[in-house]
C-alpha cells in the first residue's frame, strides 16, 4: 500500500477555520532534491509553494507521535513535483528535539476545493480529494525506496489548501 483515504476526519468548518487563522507564511523553493540529496545550486526548481507551520491538531495518528504539522498554500502557478520526503525532515529532531524518531507516514488533508488543478499524486496517480479526508502516504524515514513519490499539479486557477503532518515511531 502507497496510499490510504480515510473519511471525514475534519469537517468543512473545521477545515474552513485552519485556511482563516492567522499564518505566518513562508515560500519554501527546493530544486532539485530528490529525497537522497541536499538542493543543489543550480537546477530545477521543484517545489514552489506556501506553507505555515502550525501547532499539531492530532497529537497522535496511528498510536504514533505526530509532528511537522503545517498548512501548504497553493496559489495559480504553483506545485510541487513528485518527489521522495528528505530524509532530514523524516527524522524527529528536524520538529522537535530529544526523540529519536522516524517518520512512518505522511498525511495530507484537503482544506479546500474551490481551485482547478492542484491534484495530488502519488507514484504518478492522481489521488482523489475530498474536504475533510486524510490521504496517509508511506514516508519510512528508514528506507528511502519505501517512501512513496508524491506530489501537487500545477494550480491553474484560484488557491489550494491542505493541511500536511507526519507520524514518527
Amino acid at each position: 500500500m502507497k496510499y490510504k483515504i480515510i473519511e471525514n476526519i475534519l469537517t468543512k468548518e473545521e477545515c474552513e477555520e485552519l485556511i482563516n487563522r492567522k499564518h505566518d507564511w513562508i515560500y519554501d523553493p527546493v530544486i532539485n532534491n530528490d529525497g537522497y540529496e541536499h538542493p543543489r545550486e543550480h537546477g530545477e526548481l521543484i517545489r514552489k509553494v506556501l506553507q505555515s507551520s502550525i501547532e499539531h491538531i492530532f497529537p497522535e495518528w496511528d498510536g504514533l507521535k505526530v509532528l511537522g504539522t503545517k498548512v501548504m498554500k497553493y496559489e495559480v502557478g504553483d506545485f510541487v513535483k513528485e518527489h521522495r520526503d528528505r530524509i532530514g525532515m523524516l527524522h524527529s529532531d528536524c520538529y522537535e528535539k530529544g526523540y529519536n524518531l522516524r517518520s512512518k507516514d505522511l498525511m495530507i488533508i484537503p482544506l479546500n476545493d474551490d481551485y482547478e488543478g492542484g491534484a495530488l499524486t502519488v507514484e504518478g496517480e492522481e489521488i482523489p480529494q475530498t474536504v475533510g479526508n486524510v490521504v496517509q502516504v508511506k514516508q519510512p524515514g528508514n528506507d528511502p525506496e519505501l517512501r512513496a513519490m508524491h506530489g501537487v499539479l500545477e494550480v491553474t486557477k484560484g488557491t489550494r489548501y491542505s493541511l500536511v503532518f507526519w507520524n514518527f515511531q
